[in-house]
């Protein structure tokens, strides 16, 4: 499964791939947004360095989406109040809080997330699985 790229309004933004897992029926109700809301999104994503997001961390702000679940559909969800999924992610430990040990590798590794500012949280997924 490969990542797409597509560009809006001058910007590259990465498609991450959708979710492949058990919890595609929880999300077809997130299907009836509409393609505007979805790009919206969409540019509201980027990649950006994990030092620019600890302060948000250090605020307990921070949620971690794990691979392969899509940053975008969970933020969508989070933009829906739509409880359903998230209790089958969280169940599931593919959405939670960052943990200390995952944000002291990022930082030790200056490395850059995939984020998406859904107030007052932050959604992240990593680029690469930080080096243990």
């Amino acid at each position: 499964m490969s990542n797409k790229k597509c560009h809006t309004d001058g910007v590259e933004s990465q498609h991450l791939p959708e979710p492949q897992n058990v919890y595609d029926e929880t999300l077809q109700s997130l299907d009836a947004l509409s393609a505007e809301d979805k790009i919206d999104l969409v540019k509201q994503t980027a990649k950006i360095p994990w030092s620019e997001l600890e302060r948000f961390f250090a605020a307990g702000k921070v949620i971690e989406v794990q691979a392969p679940l899509n940053l975008v559909t969970v933020g969508m969800a989070l933009k829906e109040d739509d409880v359903e999924p998230f209790n089958a992610w969280i169940k599931a430990g593919e959405v939670a809080p960052i943990n200390d040990d995952t944000a002291q590798l990022l930082h030790e590794q200056s490395a850059s997330v995939w984020a998406l500012a859904m107030a007052p949280w932050v959604l992240i997924q990593t680029v690469e699985p930080p080096k243990i």
